[in-house]
């Protein structure tokens, strides 16, 4: 985002079993502060803590001689968004074509890295617009093109890359002092939300909004204000998470009204993605929408060393035995999401 974060949050809060896991993972793409601008971090928002994911000035991009991710600076790379079921975390480098847009600005270039083989990075292809608030829905990647009201939708190949790019509406918004779309983000139901700002024409003022888009007529619906340069995402939990990456405050927000509920200050990353945002599912001790050997990982230290007991224990009878391994292994590969 322009200034700004998208933000995921909550991504596996509680099992359908009952017991806690590593709730809160997002994945976000550094911009200041304590972490090196442009690298894509793991950051639990519970802890406030960030670990490194993915280095993108030291990770080859392919194939071979595919486009580089530049600028690692300023607002790029952004346009995060999570495929959970292909665990691919798509981003994009960021020109700030203006707002409205210029036609002289290369458009983005999209990529994606699988969160479970971080050792490369691979180019997805040219989009037709620049991403900067996107998500990822029904298999298809989401943006808004930066500087436009043009909601389009990018559908991909079975290796994630682009296949074809379609104007799905146009976001009809009727204030003359309009000035540019924030963020977006999709509700479980489909329902999408979105941040964005408009000037006022006399006092060159901007105050910052959110509302609804009705995605078969682009009718736009105020809800409320913004945070600034609102950045906002669905967490698995159902709630409607935000950021405000002028003052790095995380909160969750009214859907109803538009109201925030402080949660945390931090640094500024320029965009975020969840780590699942489709719900949760038993065994998913490694929080990535799947249950597999990295899992599996996780309850045999819990075992060994005791410690992570309450997330492993599925059947809270306040040990780990047999029982917890069988429900884990009753699990094995399914995944968080069927793809949507």
């Amino acid at each position: 985002m322009k200034r700004s974060l998208i933000v995921f949050i909550g991504a596996c809060v509680v099992l359908s079993g009952g017991g806690l896991v590593e709730a809160g993972i997002v994945y976000g793409t550094a911009k200041l502060g304590d972490y090196d601008p442009g690298d894509i971090y793991r950051i639990d928002t519970f802890s406030q803590t960030a670990a490194l994911l993915v280095d993108i000035s030291e990770t080859p991009v392919a194939p071979s001689g595919s486009p580089a991710i530049a600028p690692l600076a300023g607002d790029s790379p952004n346009g995060n968004a999570f495929d959970t079921a292909g665990r691919r975390l798509y981003f994009t480098s960021f020109q700030d074509p203006g707002s409205p847009a210029s036609g002289t600005v290369a458009p983005s270039e999209l990529y994606y890295v699988d969160i479970l083989d971080t050792s490369s990075i691979v180019w997805a292809g040219t989009l037709g617009g620049h991403a900067s608030g996107a998500a990822f829905r029904e298999g298809k990647y989401w943006y808004i093109s930066h500087g436009t009201n043009e909601l389009r939708s990018v559908s991909l190949n079975p290796d994630g890359t682009v296949a074809s790019e379609a104007l799905h509406v146009t976001v009809q918004h009727n204030d003359p002092g309009f000035l540019i779309f924030g963020d977006i983000a999709f509700d479980p139901a489909g329902s999408m939300y979105l941040t964005g700002a408009v000037k006022d024409q006399g006092t060159g003022f901007k105050r910052y909004l959110s509302g609804t888009v009705d995605l078969s007529t682009g009718a736009f619906t105020e809800i409320g204000q913004s945070l600034y340069w609102g950045q906002i995402a669905f967490g698995a939990d159902g709630a409607l998470y935000g950021h405000d990456a002028g003052t790095g405050e995380f909160c969750t927000v009214n859907v109803a009204d538009g109201t925030t509920n402080y949660l945390f200050t931090d640094g500024a990353f320029t965009d975020l993605a969840p780590c699942a945002v489709c719900g949760c599912i038993t065994g998913d001790l490694h929080p990535d929408g799947r249950v597999d050997f990295l899992d599996y990982a996780v309850f045999a230290e819990a075992v060994s060393s005791g410690a992570g007991i309450d997330s492993a224990d599925f059947d809270e009878n306040g040990r780990l035995d047999m029982y917890d391994l069988m429900v884990l292994a009753g699990n094995w590969l399914e995944t968080a999401c069927d793809g949507k």
